[in-house]
């Protein structure tokens, strides 16, 4: 945990550590999938009816 100059402790979030970084979108893809923030894209089954199996 980050420690102010007060003494006092304050947590850190990943939005505090990533503030000052330049991601690329598929960096922040990838950290979004890896926190399972990520809604699962859905696959054509090709059958052509539109409906899933």
């Amino acid at each position: 945990m980050a420690t102010h100059a007060t003494g006092t402790r304050q947590q850190v979030t990943l939005s505090d550590l990533y503030a000052d970084r330049d991601l690329t979108d598929a960096q922040c893809r990838r950290l979004v999938a890896l926190l399972g923030l990520a809604t699962p894209r859905r696959t054509e089954t090709g059958d052509g009816d539109g409906k899933a199996a």
